[in-house]
């Protein structure tokens, strides 16, 4: 029986989807403010993989460190499965030594003042996001990527966050857009 549980815990996902806004207190009044900090993501890609379906990040969050794969390749963009671990910051630089001189390389840094809210089943949070803009992003943990999504775009619609503005793409494409010169809208 604790085999099916840890089994079932194993399968779900983490669904979020995004969407560009023009102010950082579009929560305000609305849903209270859990925390704000800082955190710094570092994404590395093996060079030689054609393949762009998994990602491995050193993620700094205050003072602590994680590593985290993720890898969308069941789903697609907005829907990770992931292992995420934490580690101190001795091991997040020898894993960062390590992964550039075994080809991998420093994909892309994002560095976000992030407001996190919960509301309802909901994670949400308000990420000031450096080169990039604001955005806010809702997760959910479900084992049914649909009704995830659906449920997601169901709170956006609620916040009154228009849907041209919502975006599967996860930080991470949109930085790339963004530094290639295609819009993040």
């Amino acid at each position: 029986m604790k085999q099916n549980k840890r089994n079932q815990r194993l399968q779900l996902l983490e669904v979020e989807l995004r969407a560009k806004i023009d102010r950082v207190n579009l929560l305000n009044n609305k849903i209270l403010l859990n925390k704000e900090y800082l955190e710094i993501d570092m994404y590395y890609r093996y060079a030689p993989e054609i393949n762009k379906d998994w990602v491995v990040r050193i993620r700094r969050h205050l003072n602590d460190f994680f590593v985290t794969y993720k890898s969308n390749k069941k789903f697609g963009e907005g829907a990770w499965s992931e292992v995420e671990m934490q580690i101190n910051k001795e091991v997040a630089d020898k894993l960062h030594d390590f992964f550039l001189s075994n080809k991998f390389i420093l994909d892309v840094i994002i560095e976000k003042n992030r407001k996190n809210f919960q509301y309802k089943n909901f994670e949400i949070n308000i990420d000031q996001i450096k080169d990039l803009g604001i955005f806010i992003e809702a997760e959910v943990i479900t084992d049914n990527v649909e009704e995830g999504r659906e449920r997601i775009l169901e709170l956006f619609l609620e916040l009154d966050i228009p849907s041209k503005d919502i975006t599967e793409k996860g930080y991470v494409t949109l930085m790339k857009e963004a530094l290639n010169g295609k819009s993040t809208r």
